[in-house]
């Protein structure tokens, strides 16, 4: 009977350990996911602008602007490869 007795009373200890420990976690995630709120705002005005430039370039711009992005696309690609 004290076996058990002492059983019960250490899975006790360790699920108030286990409470505060979601606790502490609970508060870090929360932490994490106002961080995420703010920096899914500030991406979404910045894709805004870019897309806003983006269209007000005339259409040869445009195109110098793919091939450049294509260009830079490909060194990264053969330096990733590479290396």
């Amino acid at each position: 009977m004290d076996e058990i007795g002492d059983g019960a009373a250490q899975l006790h200890e360790i699920s108030v350990e286990m409470g505060k420990e979601l606790k502490s976690q609970t508060v870090m995630l929360e932490d994490v996911n106002d961080k995420t709120g703010s920096l899914k705002k500030r991406t979404d005005l910045s894709h805004q602008k870019v897309i806003d430039m983006i269209e007000n370039m005339n259409s040869c711009r445009k195109y110098g602007l793919m091939l450049f992005l294509f260009v830079l696309f490909l060194i990264l690609l053969f330096v990733t490869i590479y290396t």
